[in-house]
């Protein structure tokens, strides 16, 4: 279920507003603004989002934008001056370019629940990747890896969530390699496999929950949210990958 969509938002002067599309048009009028958004890419509709408030905006390098807080603004330039050769790297392993725009993302107020949500043209993102030593990068990483697995190509439903994810840690971890070193990556699956047997024991070694393909029927599918998905998904398809050859996969 993916579609186009225009938005349109309406402000006091002083709200700067952002949206997971590409900026048309500004109209000011009397201590108002509004802001015309369009997004001409078929995206699912988890991924539409807005953000609002005293926002600031700098270029990170030549398709990369940093939007936050003025206070945070250089923090957040020191510890994401690299994103411009992750999408690069990206298009390089993927084959496929990079089609959604300017990449954007947001660093928000330490009250945002997750490490970061993958919207096109508007990642969210916590404030706790600007760790100071870039080890919180990562984080980042994997976001831009969903422009292509989640963004472009998405599972058709919850069950199937770690198409979206087991490919995106898959991609981010290849191109991590590139940008650190194959320890770096090691140590990166290493603490992602303990995390994922932590929440497998804490579902039950055998229950659904603890499965590649939950079946969850009617049962919320944030039951299903752990990082399961995300560290299973990208042990079966570092597997496949060791049948064949990282080439030939």
């Amino acid at each position: 279920m993916k579609f186009t969509y225009d938005i349109e938002v309406e402000t006091d002067r002083p709200y700067i507003t952002y949206a997971s599309a590409n900026l048309t048009w500004i109209v000011f009028s009397e201590g108002r603004q509004k802001r015309f958004f369009s997004n001409a890419i078929p995206t699912a509709g988890y991924l539409i989002a807005l953000v609002s408030g005293d926002l600031v905006e700098e270029k990170a390098g030549d398709r990369t934008y940093i939007i936050t807080e003025p206070d945070m603004m250089e923090a957040a330039k020191a510890e994401l001056n690299e994103l411009d050769r992750t999408i690069k790297e990206m298009e390089k392993y993927t084959g496929v370019p990079y089609v959604w725009g300017p990449y954007k993302i947001v660093i928000l107020p330490p009250n945002f629940p997750y490490g970061g949500m993958e919207n096109p043209l508007l990642t969210l993102a916590s404030p706790f990747i600007l760790v100071g030593d870039k080890s919180g990068v990562t984080v980042a990483n994997h976001e831009i890896a969903h422009s292509w697995t989640g963004n472009l190509v998405t599972n058709m439903n919850w069950d199937m969530f770690w198409l979206n994810e087991g490919f995106t840690v898959f991609l981010e971890r290849k191109i991590s390699k590139i940008l650190n070193n194959d320890t770096f990556v090691k140590m990166d699956a290493w603490n992602g496999n303990s995390s994922m047997y932590q929440a497998m024991l804490g579902y039950g070694l055998t229950d659904k929950w603890s499965s590649l393909n939950p079946r969850s029927g009617t049962a919320n599918p944030d039951d299903a949210f752990s990082t399961i998905p995300y560290e299973k998904g990208y042990q079966f398809l570092l597997y496949l990958e060791s049948l064949d050859g990282d080439t030939n996969f």
